[in-house]
């Protein structure tokens, strides 16, 4: 029993399950379960367990058996040797890893879906800032040569710099427009 925990690895999803089913089956348990406090709360949540009984109909609790700081492993059936003690110990350690690696496993994810929408952002930035510097600079030149005071410009040239403000302003007005109808679609 010992060796066959020390085998597995305990950081996978379903590893936790995989301890908490063996010791139900060598023990002979109706359920096992393993309790966690979350820090500042004086609850006992169950993280897990294997095995079931109808409420009300349960057998008596057989181990108590801490598993951590904030974590104990409980186990409902029939009594236990005391030769028991050193495996349920091995347990108690093996339900603590796989709960610990299952969680660290959690948050490592939920760090990858953040560099992930990271990436996209930096990445949707970038192509805004493009897509905007392109028709500022055209508004920012003609604006700049219309105000010249040392040249006179023809009624056709003055237009044509006025169109090319206004097709800029539409450009920056469809970029803005699309950023809004995004943020609507994700929100």
């Amino acid at each position: 029993t010992l060796s066959a925990l020390a085998g597995p690895d305990l950081t996978g999803e379903e590893s936790l399950q995989e301890v908490l089913k063996h010791a139900l089956q060598t023990f002979r348990m109706e359920s096992v379960a393993l309790k966690v406090r979350e820090p500042g709360s004086d609850d006992w949540i169950e993280a897990e367990h294997a095995g079931w009984a109808p409420p009300g109909a349960e057998a008596p609790v057989r181990f108590d058996v801490a598993a951590g700081p904030r974590q104990r492993l409980i186990g409902r059936g029939p009594a236990l040797f005391a030769e028991d003690e050193r495996v349920l110990e091995a347990f108690a350690a093996a339900a603590r890893t796989a709960y610990e690696g299952r969680r660290l496993a959690g948050e490592a994810e939920e760090g990858r879906a953040l560099a992930t929408v990271d990436q996209q952002r930096t990445a949707l930035l970038a192509a805004v800032g493009h897509d905007l510097r392109t028709p500022l600079a055209g508004i920012k030149a003609s604006v700049s040569t219309l105000r010249q005071t040392d040249v006179d410009w023809s009624d056709e040239e003055r237009q044509e710099l006025l169109a090319t403000i206004e097709d800029s302003a539409d450009r920056i007005d469809a970029v803005v427009g699309n950023l809004l109808d995004a943020s609507r679609l994700q929100a």
